[in-house]
């Protein structure tokens, strides 16, 4: 998508998948109730967004009753039976918009999308949703530095009229006091931040993984694929989302595969039972979001069937066959691992 347009100039174009006969009315309607969309932040509304997004079953049956009744209450023409195309394809729009909102629900609702389409069993679409949740994600990382230095020349600006007041008559203002909060919550973030990229550069540099009491090199390829995203994500409780994490979790597998650079390909059934259980029970207890999270479900049908045949069946089944047992990268494995984990922690 163009950089130079919104999904709003998009939208026409994106509806006409649907609807051929698109007339200003329609439009306008479509558009309207798609910004009080924008307005709701809760998680697990969006969350079915999403679902519905790629045609997935919802968890809720009241949340795709709320998001057609926001356009139901626009349009009352719009479709309240076999309308399953129209809301797909609506879903799709609707977290185009989110995504170039200032919404506080759109980075982890980013984050469910990407997770969601990491064995590409959902067919690209004319709406480009996966993609604008990229950049989202990818934007969100230096999103902190957007009006900083707004804020700092309007207390610069303070500043020198403190230092020409002669009759010192000068005060701070409301706005000067909000200003100076959200410098000091800035500065105090940034040195969080600062402390954690400390220790993962230790990690790097010491080389030792706690999870299995051993250095790098003394750990097997499959066996550290999770355990690396699982400790990049222990000494990085404040970022959150390290934004050079597949670099660093690159590093430390070629690191195990004896600083040759080219890593094997491994399926996730290979990294489930190459994962130590101490990881395993850690994780697990951090929940997930079954298709959403395919990792963390995994994890989760293992532990509740225990039977191989069993778990794996049940996550065909759900997910789509032999999606399990697909071989990827090591380093892509341990990457997808890691966002998942991240996003579950979001909450």
């Amino acid at each position: 998508m163009s950089q130079n347009y919104t999904s709003k100039d998009h939208f026409p174009t994106w509806y006409k998948s649907i609807e051929l006969a698109l007339t200003k009315d329609i439009l306008e309607k479509r558009l309207s109730s798609i910004e009080d969309l924008i307005e709701f932040e809760d998680i697990e509304f969006w969350l079915d967004v999403v679902r519905l997004a790629y045609g997935m079953d919802i968890k809720s049956v009241s949340n795709r009753s709320d998001f057609v009744d926001i356009f139901k209450e626009k349009d009352l023409t719009f479709p309240i039976q076999s309308n399953d195309n129209i809301v797909k394809v609506l879903a799709q729009i609707s977290l185009c918009f989110l995504f170039e909102s200032e919404s506080s629900v759109g980075y982890k609702i980013g984050l469910a999308v990407i997770n969601t389409n990491f064995f590409e069993q959902h067919p690209s679409t004319s709406v480009p949703f996966y993609i604008m949740a990229r950049k989202h994600i990818e934007k969100e990382h230096f999103s902190n530095f957007a009006d900083l230095d707004e804020v700092a020349n309007s207390l610069k600006e303070k500043e020198n009229s403190f230092e020409d007041d002669e009759e010192e008559e000068e005060v701070l203002e409301y706005e000067d006091n909000v200003n100076l909060i959200k410098i000091v919550n800035y500065l105090n973030s940034e040195n969080k931040k600062l402390k954690e990229e400390t220790n993962i550069l230790w990690w790097l540099f010491g080389q030792y993984s706690t999870s299995n009491k051993a250095y790098f090199s003394e750990v097997a390829l499959p066996k550290m694929i999770f355990a690396c995203a699982y400790e990049l994500l222990q000494i990085s409780e404040h970022s959150a989302y390290v934004a050079s994490a597949k670099h660093l979790l690159h590093k430390v597998l070629i690191i195990c595969n004896g600083n040759k650079p080219k890593l094997k390909n491994y399926s996730l059934f290979d990294s489930i039972s190459a994962m130590s259980n101490d990881i395993k029970e850690k994780v697990i207890k951090l929940g997930h979001q079954e298709e959403l999270t395919p990792f963390l479900y995994s994890l989760h049908l293992e532990q509740t069937l225990g039977d191989v045949d069993l778990w794996k069946g049940a996550f065909n089944k759900k997910l789509g066959k032999g999606l399990i047992d697909k071989s990827y990268n090591a380093e892509e494995l341990a990457f997808q691992f890691y966002t998942e984990i991240s996003f579950i922690k979001s909450f």
